[in-house]
């Protein structure tokens, strides 16, 4: 069974995190149910995936805070001794010269950051600790000075306290030469919490939404015409389903139906296998292989749910996002 079509396999490897954002509640999960995914059944797991996927394929490790993982370098080194790209999304508070020559030199590819502003007390304050903006850029710093070619790439947040600073940020990222690419997000209903409708009405949740709505969309449309540029990420059709989304978010914001069971494979912290969140598991990767569970009667019920979903989603919108 090919499985190529999909555009990346991602895994959570914990949902543990050290951090306090305000924007994600994965700190506020009880110390019973915090979980890490064993390194046998990473390593069982990349293995039964590898002769489906051509070599290269991306594996993207994330949390929780995938630094909280003991012995994360080797994680790394299974999935690339199988041929598999190794990213690694991290909040970069833990990313010391130690952890980035073992990271690295087992294998990563590239560093995803957070780094929502380019104002220290500002990304402090929303990731919920001090110097958490200082340790990001000395880690971008840590990383290019290891070895130039592994990537760095920023990812960033737009929500409402962001807004002022964004293009500021945008602009630097663009300049500057320790940074390879820069990722946008559109605020979604805070991480880790139950799905409400209509979130950004609710006094948990409101707060992230952008209150002026015209600048956000002037954001978007500065960010629509700097596209171009090698290091934006964004498509234009992402950038244009976020203006749709800001501006009326009871509305499908997709012109055609979702298809974030064509984009990513996603494993969770319990071994747990999914094409989409609102919906079942399709089983865990401990009792069965990924192409089998890729190939199961719940996984092609899921997919008709999908095609009928209308949620506006993080997923959806955000990281498993495919140009229609």
């Amino acid at each position: 069974m090919q499985l190529d079509h999909f555009k990346f396999f991602s895994a959570n490897l914990t949902n543990t995190c050290m951090l306090r954002c305000k924007m994600c509640h994965f700190w506020k999960i009880a110390p019973e149910a915090q979980q890490t995914l064993p390194l046998d059944v990473w390593r069982s797991t990349v293995a039964g995936l590898a002769p489906c996927v051509n070599p290269g394929f991306p594996i993207i490790l994330a949390g929780g805070e995938p630094l909280l993982v003991p012995d994360l370098s080797r994680y790394v080194a299974a999935a690339t001794a199988q041929g598999f790209s190794v990213s690694i999304a991290t909040n970069g508070y833990l990313l010391d010269e130690r952890a980035i020559e073992q990271l690295i030199d087992a294998g990563t590819r590239a560093f995803c950051l957070s780094l929502d502003s380019l104002d220290p007390s500002l990304h402090d304050e929303l990731r919920g600790r001090p110097d958490c903006h200082g340790r990001v850029l000395r880690a971008i710093s840590l990383i290019k000075r290891h070895n130039p070619a592994t990537a760095v790439s920023l990812q960033t947040i737009i929500m409402d306290a962001t807004l002022p600073g964004l293009l500021d940020l945008t602009r630097w990222a663009l300049d500057e030469p320790t940074v390879d690419s820069i990722y946008f997000q559109v605020v979604t209903q805070t991480f880790a919490t139950p799905l409400v409708p209509h979130w950004q009405d609710s006094p948990e949740h409101a707060w992230l939404w952008p209150r002026d709505l015209r600048a956000a969309l002037f954001a978007l449309d500065h960010l629509i015409e700097l596209s171009p540029h090698r290091k934006l990420t964004n498509s234009i059709p992402q950038f244009q389903t976020y203006k749709a989304f800001l501006s009326d978010p009871r509305h499908f914001a997709l012109p055609t139906s979702c298809s974030i069971h064509r984009a990513g494979i996603h494993l969770d912290h319990n071994g747990e296998l999914l094409n989409c969140h609102l919906f079942p598991r399709l089983g865990n990767v401990r009792e069965a292989s990924i192409p089998e569970l890729l190939t199961s009667e719940t996984y092609h019920r899921n997919v008709e749910r999908i095609l009928a979903c209308r949620v506006n989603c993080h997923s959806m919108i955000n990281c498993y996002f495919i140009d229609p």
